[in-house]
């Protein structure tokens, strides 16, 4: 028997053959020329089982013969793998079978009747092609890995982010009755990703005094999210800290602190409001917030409009206003994302919509059901606090 050369693919590490050959003889002879150079040999005696092979194994090689649609074979597994390295064997010189192999882009031929070296000059020259090949197939392996491992920790850290920002934010209240059981107040947060721009405080300070704050981060992204979270995480510190809580003084500090944190231009928007029912006043201080809804007698609607620029690194003085609320039904305080979503109507946001819903809504969940009902989708976050009273 010819000796056989060893160094042919005797560095590519363990391969697969697919060898489509009709032949048990020529079968048996490919085995024992290659079976030291494949850690796999697949037969098969047709075209049709040949590409069902190719479909179901992981295959480095193909050695097929032209005949029996051996190269309707070839043209199947092109359109799916354009690399994978093909030598056609074929005992025919038809100038045809020629040029439609090489349109199918045939990586190397041998004529039969074959020998071992005919085969193994072949495989020789499609060598450096199968390594390529195993060489970009272990990358994409190790990069889809790599890329796997960094989605689960990613999502990881976003669970533990999302944890984070509702452990900062702090609701003292939790849908219960508020002042003497005759208001109800509820919380709709609804961030648009897991680190939200939007962040809020609802704390009570005492049996008649309320306190809310609502802040957005100007923005997108982790920037965004931790100016809101950091400025709402300082004043919930102020309140449990600071006894009795002066609310102009919660505000400048509150400023003082956040706005040596801003960088780049970066802003807050955010919403400051004391609810004193024994004295029956409203005081706000708003930062570029849009107008909260304020209802007196079931009847009118009161707009009560941002009062301050958003709070940036300049923000050196602040303006607080109060509001009579002896006659008031229900109080709706939001960030933007609720007015600047579009709506199902071209050209109108929920900006058009808001009063109208506010006004006809004795729950906030019945006012979340209108919201969600005239959007196409959320489109930024969304955070309202809704406060009415309880019949």
């Amino acid at each position: 028997m010819q000796k056989i050369d060893n160094k042919t693919t005797q560095n590519l590490g363990p391969l697969t053959l697919l060898c489509v050959e009709k032949e048990k003889l020529t079968q048996d002879f490919y085995k024992i020329i290659l079976q030291e150079k494949f850690e796999s040999i697949i037969f098969a005696s047709n075209a049709e089982e040949g590409l069902d092979i190719f479909l179901q194994e992981e295959v480095d090689l193909i050695i097929s013969e032209p005949s029996m649609g051996g190269l309707e074979m070839i043209e199947e597994i092109r359109q799916m793998d354009k690399q994978i390295p093909i030598i056609l064997a074929s005992a025919t010189k038809d100038i045809d079978i020629i040029i439609k192999a090489l349109q199918l882009s045939v990586n190397n031929f041998f004529q039969k009747p074959i020998d071992a070296s005919k085969i193994l000059d072949a495989i020789e020259n499609v060598a450096q092609l199968i390594t390529i090949n195993k060489y970009v197939k272990k990358q994409k392996e190790l990069a889809l890995k790599a890329l796997k491992e960094k989605e689960i920790y990613n999502a990881y850290q976003e669970e533990l982010a999302l944890k984070k920002e509702l452990l900062i934010m702090r609701n003292d209240f939790s849908q219960e009755l508020i002042h003497n059981s005759l208001y109800k107040l509820d919380i709709i947060y609804q961030p648009h990703d897991t680190l939200s721009g939007d962040a809020y405080s609802a704390r009570k300070l005492n049996e008649n005094q309320m306190f809310f704050m609502i802040a957005d981060g100007m923005g997108k992204g982790l920037s965004a999210s931790l100016s809101a979270m950091l400025l709402t995480s300082y004043v919930n510190h102020l309140i449990d800290t600071k006894k009795p809580v002066d609310f102009k003084k919660l505000i400048d500090s509150a400023i003082a602190y956040i706005s040596v944190l801003l960088v780049d231009y970066e802003v807050i928007c955010a919403d400051f409001v004391l609810i004193d029912f024994s004295n029956k006043l409203l005081k706000y201080a708003k930062f570029s917030m849009p107008a909260s809804l304020l209802m007196q007698n079931d009847a009118e609607v009161i707009r009560l409009k941002s009062n301050n620029p958003p709070i940036s690194p300049y923000t050196d003085k602040i303006e607080i206003n109060t509001c009579d609320i002896s006659e008031a039904s229900k109080f709706l305080f939001f960030s933007d994302g609720i007015v600047e979503n579009s709506t199902f109507v071209e050209d109108e946001s929920y900006g058009d919509y808001i009063e109208e819903d506010f006004s006809s809504s004795l729950t906030a969940q019945e006012f979340k059901e209108k919201f969600m009902s005239k959007i196409e989708s959320l489109d930024d976050d969304t955070t309202f606090i809704f406060i009415a009273k309880h019949n």
